[in-house]
């Protein structure tokens, strides 16, 4: 029953394909899925005769189950999955934020401190926050920045994030091969997947009178101040 284009379409939803050979079917399961007001775990049981759709709410206990769909194709079935989860996938939340990074680069025990602001969809600003480190470099803090944004933010939810790292952009975006700072870009990827994040990365230019990245700009350089003085 399965086609490479439904498990395609499956899995690229969130869905795990798994073969199971004892009944001789395919399943596809969303750990997290909303079903109206309810988080739960969907199941897709399809083998040559017939599909089974199945919900459950917490560990054991189902709470919806479609009937049997005898001779139903290829065709049919990827139909069917395609209205079941434009049906049921959460609307996904809108954010914008503006990141920064900056690292005292000339003194011995280079301190640095890395800012974000984070607004909601009509414009309101919902979390700022900064912090400082020793040891540290810009791109790292950069990094962290964005980093520090989508650990925040809650699952399912649409960013777009204005930062005047290009570095940062690149090896998030998988456009440049990153060879260092690979643990908090590794952690970004992880979160971005767990959390279904859909992130898009806007380019300013830094030192360049924008408001809020010279806010966040601002910030950081204050959180390394702190450090020196320590």
């Amino acid at each position: 029953m399965k086609s490479e284009e439904l498990t395609n379409f499956l899995t690229s939803h969130g869905y795990y394909y798994e073969r199971d050979s004892e009944y001789n079917r395919d399943v596809f399961t969303n750990p997290s899925i909303k079903v109206g007001d309810q988080m739960t775990k969907m199941e897709i049981f399809a083998d040559y005769y017939t599909v089974r759709l199945v919900w459950w709410y917490g560990p054991h206990q189902k709470v919806g189950t479609s009937t049997y769909m005898k001779d139903l194709d290829e065709a049919g079935l990827q139909l069917l999955a395609q209205n079941l989860i434009a049906n049921n996938i959460p609307q996904k939340l809108e954010f914008t934020a503006y990141t920064d990074g900056s690292c005292h680069n000339l003194h011995p025990e280079r301190p640095g401190g890395a800012a974000y602001i984070i607004f909601d969809s009509e414009g309101k600003e919902i979390k700022r926050a900064s912090k400082g480190f020793m040891k540290t470099s810009n791109n790292r803090m950069e990094v962290l920045a964005i980093l520090s944004v989508v650990n925040y933010l809650p699952p399912n939810s649409h960013v777009t994030i204005h930062s005047d790292s290009q570095y940062s952009i690149n090896v998030l975006s998988r456009r440049w091969q990153a060879l260092e700072n690979l643990d908090q870009i590794t952690k970004y990827w992880k979160i971005c997947k767990d959390k279904h994040l859909d992130v898009k990365f806007v380019w300013v230019k830094g030192h360049d009178g924008n408001k809020y990245n010279e806010e966040c700009d601002q910030m950081a350089r204050a959180e390394y101040a702190k450090k020196v003085k320590e």
